[in-house]
């Protein structure tokens, strides 16, 4: 067995299952997740996992934890076959040598950490079915029928006040929205954020959409499906956007991102982004 501690948002929650899902993989065994259910931050999370067709079993055996780093020499106890804490955020390269029953810790922002099992773990992250509103459904016909690229734009929660992650700025969109214009035929650009009105003053033209899904405000993961559903997407430094573009099953996709991922010396962008995306300046 393989234990992973899921924390954060959605995006966070499906680093640490790819992760572990691949280790368990490699060690052919099962895959156990920890839910938090402890009020740590003032930002209530969804819980993603059962969304997809992930295979898992979930564990509710630390509730309290959630990520505190701090308590990692009073867990030996309950965790005899060992404990692995990702210490940076760069790739490990003696992750895949991790024993069977070992439990995760960290964030695993790295694709190099369940590259090995993409394939497997895209069939795994497929979206379950549930109830889509005639609205939905309405812009879910309209993307698959067009020369759709997302626009993910993150401005609220932990980014307008963040000393980690800058906002992207509006020249970072206005150039890589030129890049589609120049690569592609007709493209459309479906905007996805948790700030629509900032982007309905920002940006104007006829090929631009405004998702302000009702369904969506209720449900976050409608509009990483519907992200994911585009053929081609434009990111924010956000692992929600990321992995929409990450689950975008297009094989001629073109992903762009922004070149500053945080706000940090020694940014390590070029351990997130993925090798075939483009990087974008802000």
């Amino acid at each position: 067995m393989i234990r992973a501690i899921l924390s954060g948002g959605v995006g966070n929650q499906l680093f640490q299952y790819a992760a572990g899902r691949a280790l368990a993989l490699t060690r052919e065994t099962d895959l156990v997740v920890d839910r938090p259910t402890a009020k740590m931050t003032s930002v209530r999370r969804v819980y993603a996992i059962p969304r997809f067709h992930a295979v898992t079993y979930q564990s509710g055996l630390l509730p309290s934890i959630y990520r505190k780093w701090a308590l990692k020499n009073q867990l030996s106890f309950l965790f005899p076959k060992g404990v692995f804490y990702e210490e940076e955020a760069h790739f490990c390269e003696t992750f895949f040598d991790l024993p069977e029953g070992t439990t995760l810790f960290g964030f695993f922002q790295n694709e190099k950490y369940f590259k090995p099992f993409s394939s497997h773990i895209r069939d795994e992250l497929t979206f379950r079915k549930y109830y889509l509103s005639e609205e939905t459904h309405q812009i879910t016909e309209e993307i698959l029928s067009n020369n759709s690229v997302s626009v993910h734009v993150r401005r609220g929660d932990a980014y307008s006040s963040s000393e980690i992650f800058d906002v992207c700025t509006l020249g970072y969109y206005q150039g890589a929205i030129n890049l589609y214009r120049e690569k592609f035929e007709s493209p459309v650009f479906y905007f996805f954020s948790d700030d629509i009105t900032w982007c309905i003053k920002n940006f104007q033209g006829s090929d631009f959409v405004f998702c302000d899904l009702q369904q969506s405000k209720s449900d976050s993961l409608n509009d990483l499906r519907l992200m994911s559903l585009c053929r081609h997407n434009i990111i924010a430094n956000s692992t929600f956007s990321w992995w929409a573009a990450w689950l975008n099953s297009n094989p001629n996709k073109l992903v762009t991102a922004p070149s500053t991922w945080f706000r940090m010396p020694n940014d390590p962008i070029n351990q997130i982004v993925c090798e075939s995306w483009l990087k974008i300046a802000v």
